[in-house]
């Protein structure tokens, strides 16, 4: 017996493709966005289950679909689970457009359609502003007119209004968008001048509902109240994002367009496989577009950094095939605490001294990764500095990033008052809980013991009174040394500071003033090439007899000039020097312009 009606292979079709959607999605989010968009995402917040926490969503709009999302993100904490969440979310946004076009009859037929949405969601998904409450909010309006849809004339007219109130206090500016269904709905469907009337009763109801929440309500600017948790008022919103929420109404009005044309339409298992290849050809081919491979790369030494897992870090960065300061910061951040910086800096890509200190800029993510140079040389005055002006800068919340810092640096200093102030708040979460009694802990035995030191954490350096000048380390590295003569990680980034900014002649300064003061077995293979340079710069010196510079090193500088030597007269040798020479401070030196921390007057102005 043969079926006629083959619709229902195009239904199996759609959820074989939804099913193989969530699978590919999962791992694309948990293997390469586990940093920069899982990880980022559960550090920007800190969820907090307390009636103060709640009331901080409460007083804006949209509140309460943001402290859904904030309540789903603090489960990123465990990636595969965050994973899951995002991918079912799509999946439910598809689910909620196939119902609500599947009463138009010709679903089943355009299910390829119907991804184009949640495949524009998924990419917007690595955008470092787009957040889980934007997908609540754009369901609760879906879940709105779905509702909407399933009454007849009479009492959809009544229940429109109500919808509409509904919504925007859930959800803020998706009551437009729910309203901008309900306008194609009422279009294609009946006649009269009762229809007319309706319009604007509902349009003004949208207008006058946002309205007054901003004059009596929140206390928002006009455009936070109309468009809250819409790409209208999104930071940086791109062409992706605001298409992804008007890719559904355009679909919605093309289904109610042919509705009623597709009686000549004939189904076949060979329309059914082509529709599915497409799908899985478009989610792949998003991916690929959508993959953010330097950011995930940032994001994924910051974790490592910030977890002492120096190996990691180090492999991470030198996966990433091109130059990047912050990528060489914690290239190197990573190297000097493993002790490899004196021997291996110059075996990864250095832009100069922007890799070893970064430039001041007024965005979260810089002004929080300028104190970890300086939490790990010990100078936890500027580590909370630099933690609590990233909280303040962070767009979102006070968030667990910046606490932890914060937090960690009051014990190592023995801050009561500031761990105190802080501390308190972790004890209202899941999964920092358990990280805050070791903080308690750690607290108490550094009150009991003034030698305490924190497992995997810097000791405290003290110096005389400093301000920080970001573009002139090198006057805090000096400070640090006088006051503290053996710490070698200050010394090291000084040496670093200075051969990076080819300062020979304070380099051996440097060198004379405090090398002798640490215990190194032989003399590191870079100060060696360095001090090479200055004795071939300063020909009247006798640095080897000052430093016993190995044979070994000698030999290699003699066969560089040589080389360097052929390259000047015929320059498209270059290439074949670098692969000979290309981890030595000597090509570095010839062959790389720096870039510089000083900046202009107008960038100053912070």
């Amino acid at each position: 017996m043969k079926i006629k009606d083959k619709s229902y292979l195009f239904r199996i079709g759609a959820y074989i493709v939804l099913a193989l959607f969530v699978l590919l999605t999962v791992i694309w989010l948990a293997y390469f966005n586990r940093y920069h968009v899982l990880y980022y995402q559960e550090q920007m917040q800190l969820f907090r289950f307390n009636g103060f926490y709640f009331h901080t969503y409460w007083i804006k709009p949209g509140g309460i679909a943001e402290y859904i999302g904030a309540f789903l993100t603090q489960f990123y904490f465990y990636p595969w689970l965050g994973a899951i969440i995002i991918a079912l979310l799509l999946a439910g946004i598809y689910l909620l457009v196939d119902s609500i076009g599947r009463r138009n009859g010709i679903i089943e037929y355009l299910f390829a359609v119907l991804f184009i949405p949640i495949l524009l969601l998924m990419t917007v998904l690595t955008y470092p502003y787009f957040r889980l409450s934007y997908l609540i909010g754009l369901m609760v309006g879906l879940i709105g007119f779905r509702i909407y849809t399933a009454f007849k004339t009479s009492v959809r007219y009544l229940i429109g209004g109500l919808l509409l109130i509904v919504i925007y206090g859930i959800a803020a500016g998706n009551a437009l968008f729910f309203f901008l269904l309900v306008l194609i709905f009422e279009l294609f469907s009946g006649k009269g001048l009762h229809r007319y009337i309706y319009w604007v009763a509902l349009a003004a109801l949208a207008a006058i509902i946002p309205f007054l929440a901003y004059r009596f309500v929140y206390i928002v600017t006009l455009r936070e109240a109309f468009f809250a948790l819409t790409p209208v008022n999104f930071i940086h919103p791109g062409i992706s994002t605001v298409a992804a929420w008007l890719s559904i109404p355009v679909i919605y009005a093309c289904w109610r367009g042919l509705s009623g044309r597709t009686a000549g339409w004939k189904p076949a298992l060979w329309k059914m496989i082509v529709s599915c290849v497409i799908v899985i050809g478009m989610c792949i081919g998003c991916m690929a577009l959508a993959n953010n491979r330097k950011a995930e790369v940032i994001n994924g030494m910051a974790f490592s950094v910030q977890n002492n897992n120096w190996i990691r870090a180090i492999q991470l960065g030198d996966s990433y095939p091109f130059s990047n300061s912050l990528i060489s910061y914690f290239t190197n951040i990573a190297l000097a605490e493993s002790g490899e910086l004196p021997y291996r800096m110059f075996y990864y890509d250095q832009p100069g001294p922007t890799g070893l200190f970064l430039k001041w800029q007024e965005s979260y993510v810089t002004i929080l990764y300028i104190g970890e140079a300086y939490y790990h040389l010990g100078l936890m005055q500027e580590a909370e500095h630099s933690a609590f002006e990233a909280m303040v800068a962070n767009p979102v919340e006070h968030n667990s990033q910046t606490l932890r810092r914060l937090i960690t640096a009051s014990i190592v200093v023995r801050d009561t008052a500031l761990f105190n102030k802080y501390i308190r708040l972790f004890d209202h979460t899941i999964f920092y809980r358990s990280w805050a009694n070791r903080q308690r802990q750690y607290m108490t035995s550094a009150l009991a013991d003034s030698a305490y030191v924190i497992p995997e954490t810097p000791q405290a350096t003290w110096c005389n009174d400093f301000f920080i000048n970001y573009g002139k380390p090198e006057y805090i590295l000096n400070k640090i040394l006088e006051k503290n003569p053996n710490h070698s990680l200050a010394f090291e980034y000084l040496m670093a500071w200075y051969m990076l900014n080819k300062d020979i002649n304070s380099m051996k300064k440097c060198m004379d003033t405090y090398f002798y003061r640490f215990h190194y077995i032989t003399i590191p293979t870079h100060y060696e090439e360095a001090l090479l340079v200055y004795q071939a710069l300063n020909p009247t010196t006798n640095v080897l007899a000052q430093y016993p510079i190995s044979e070994k090193t000698i030999q290699r500088f003699n066969n560089y000039i040589q080389e360097y030597s052929r390259v000047r007269s015929n320059p498209q040798l270059a290439k074949e020097l670098y692969q000979q020479f290309g981890k030595t401070y000597w090509f570095y030196y010839h062959f790389r312009r720096p870039e510089t921390l000083q900046k202009t007057e107008d960038e100053n102005k912070y």
